[in-house]
């Protein structure tokens, strides 16, 4: 018995049909190999971190004979908490130390030590010198942030927060610091180094290298505070911030 003729209208449709089948499936082929390809980077990524975290620890333990294990700090050895400071800003002080644009003044004790230390990172995980400043810059933000017991003494932190209003503008009502405005965060960092600081900005120990912008600016913003007073004043009121931590500690 002889086949009817097929109708090509029929045809049609089960090629159209066969198109879209065949265009879904490719569509669902790149959905998936994007997703894998997002996934992959992720798990990458993750990855990456904590080897990088592996690194700054094993880097930190040269760091950790001055500043504390936990980072804490120690005024004994002119080392200051560093204890979740911000990543960006350990970075640029290590690059800042390592290019010598800070801490070569001669009337500049604690900047005398770090200078060498940042351009002596060992690991045994090799890598370039960047890498390693990074990966030990991302370590100490790691940190759980410390607050030290205040040392400095006979400031007036009323008076102080009168004087912040100035420093505010950059460092943030709660000292949390502003990285689009290079300042760092300075709720939690040690009363003695705040001072110590202070007093060598006005004295042009730190700040009087044109390369070192961000320096060269707050020397001049701390000719704003008349004399030590002043400068114990606003230390004494710095002390109290409390910002959100970054760590979620």
């Amino acid at each position: 018995m002889a086949r009817p003729p097929l109708d090509p209208r029929t045809l049609r449709g089960a090629e159209t049909t066969g198109t879209h089948m065949q265009s879904g499936r490719n569509r669902a082929t790149r959905w998936t190999t994007i997703v894998c390809c997002v996934v992959a980077s992720f798990a990458l990524a993750v990855v990456s971190g904590a080897a990088d975290l592996e690194v700054g620890k094993e880097l930190y333990e040269q760091c950790a004979q001055c500043h504390g294990a936990d980072g804490g700090g120690r005024s004994f050895y002119l080392a200051p908490s560093i204890a979740g400071m911000d990543e960006w800003y350990v970075t640029s002080q290590l690059e800042n130390f390592k290019a010598g644009t800070r801490g070569l003044h001669a009337d500049d004790k604690g900047g005398l030590r770090m200078y060498p230390m940042a351009r002596s990172l060992t690991s045994d995980y090799g890598g370039t010198d960047a890498e390693k400043i990074e990966a030990v810059s991302a370590y100490i933000a790691s940190l759980p942030e410390v607050f030290p017991a205040p040392e400095v003494t006979g400031g007036d932190a009323v008076k102080g927060a009168a004087l912040y209003a100035t420093c505010q503008q950059c460092h943030g009502a709660a000292g949390e610091g502003k990285q689009l405005l290079n300042a760092p965060r300075l709720a939690g960092t040690s009363d003695w180094y705040l001072v110590t600081e202070l007093q060598e900005y006005k004295q042009g120990i730190r700040g009087s290298n044109p390369l070192n912008g961000p320096a060269v600016l707050m020397r001049g913003m701390s000719n704003m505070l008349a004399n030590d007073q002043a400068i114990r004043d606003v230390v004494a009121h710095i002390v109290t911030l409390k910002p959100a931590t970054q760590n979620g500690n």
